[in-house]
């Protein structure tokens, strides 16, 4: 099973490259790899729609049927109501710098745990986390970098 992906660097207003100073790292997985995560969260999001946990109303992350841009419409609706009854609205976004490589894994080991994951999940995630690596390149051409916490941006597993 592979594990191994390619940072590549997505830099605003140009092309997807090595990786470069003040871009978004993403990781381009192998075909097998992307299959694999489509399985674990297709069965992750089967088990907490049946067994919980309650998720607000507003939470669209790891939902089936409810997207980005479902996010957005609901924020604009809001908005939209606010603005016409004579309200303000004020909108805050918080971006935490590197939260997508360096989420321990014990934290999303607990998280399993206390989602109540079956077994079986919670041992198939743990082995796809051990071992993984990425391709990056750097000032001296390619190298490889084992990974020890950190999910990778642009996965199915993401955050």
């Amino acid at each position: 099973m592979s594990r191994a992906g390619s940072v590549s660097q997505c830099v605003e207003g140009g092309e997807a490259g090595p990786a470069q100073e003040g871009g978004a790292p993403i990781v381009l997985l192998d075909e097998a790899g992307k299959l694999l995560e489509r399985i674990i969260a297709d069965r992750l999001v089967s088990h907490l729609c049946r067994e919980g946990p309650d998720l607000d109303e507003n939470q669209f992350g790891f939902r089936r049927g409810r997207s980005t841009i479902d996010a957005i419409t609901r924020v604009r609706a809001l908005a939209e109501e606010t603005v016409s009854r004579g309200g303000v609205v004020l909108a805050v976004s918080l971006d935490i710098s590197n939260v997508f490589n360096t989420l321990p894994w014990s934290c999303i080991r607990e998280a399993l745990n206390y989602h109540r994951v079956p077994p079986y999940l919670r041992r198939t995630i743990g082995a796809y986390l051990e071992e993984r690596c990425v391709t990056y390149w750097g000032r001296d051409g390619a190298g490889r970098r084992v990974m020890s916490c950190g999910v990778p941006q642009g996965s199915v597993l993401g955050p």
